[in-house]
This record gives C-alpha cells, sequence and structure tokens, in this order.
C-alpha cells in the first residue's frame, strides 16, 4: 500500500477537529507530531458523520470529535484549564450554509492515542463540554 500523502493528513486536521470536554485519564506527554500515519485509537458511538475518541488538551481530557462537515478546528470552554485568551474574531460557515461569528483561540497540546499536535487556531464554540 502506498503512503498517505502528508497534505490530505494535515487537511483533515484543518477541516475536522471538533473537541469536547470529557473526564478521562491522563497520560505522559508525547513527542509533537501532525503525522499521522499508522495511528490508531479507540472509537466511540456519535451522531451524524463523525467520530468521537479520547484523548486530551493539555492536562484536560477531553473527547476528539472528527467531524466532516466542520470546515475549521473548534473547540469549547471546557477543554481548558483557564479561560482560553482571544486572538481573533473569525467567521465560520455551518452545514446547513449559515455564517457564524466566533472567537478564534490557541489549542495548546492536543493529544489522542500516540498523538500530540502542536498548539493550533480553533473556534471557540458555545458550552463548556
Amino acid at each position: 500500500m502506498p503512503p498517505r500523502p502528508r497534505r490530505s493528513l494535515e487537511a483533515l486536521w484543518l477541516l475536522a477537529l471538533a473537541l469536547v470536554a470529557d473526564g478521562g485519564h491522563r497520560e505522559l506527554a508525547a513527542p509533537t507530531s501532525k503525522d499521522l500515519t499508522d495511528l490508531t485509537v479507540a472509537l466511540e458511538r456519535s451522531p451524524g458523520m463523525s467520530l468521537v475518541f479520547p484523548g486530551q488538551v493539555g492536562a484536560v481530557p477531553a473527547r476528539v470529535r472528527v467531524d466532516v462537515t466542520a470546515l475549521r478546528t473548534l473547540a469549547t470552554r471546557g477543554c481548558f484549564e483557564s479561560e482560553p485568551q482571544v486572538r481573533a474574531r473569525v467567521k465560520v460557515q455551518t452545514p446547513a450554509g449559515e455564517v457564524l461569528g466566533i472567537d478564534e483561540v490557541e489549542l495548546p497540546g492536543l493529544r489522542f492515542g500516540a498523538a500530540a499536535l502542536p498548539p493550533l487556531p480553533a473556534g471557540l464554540e458555545r458550552g463548556d463540554g
């Protein structure tokens, strides 16, 4: 089987990560990498066009949802140990075509399975979970 192109993996994460805070266990930090080749994570049931698996943001346990309908990485306040600093106000389009203005924050230390991603920009969704 030929190796997967890196560009498509990076596009997947820019397109589809959404986070929902959840209880879980803590793990030791892993090296930071955008390469998700051969990554295996346990999936959970979730409605819609998404896959959900356990992870964490820094020291905060989180449910990581890869949502094929999301056009950018999203996070809720529950993913952060303290109130995140707003970097900008951005517009996002919902799957229904509605355009919303949301705050953009930095999502530090997203981890799931053996993968640890570098800090990345994320839209701040309403809600705590």
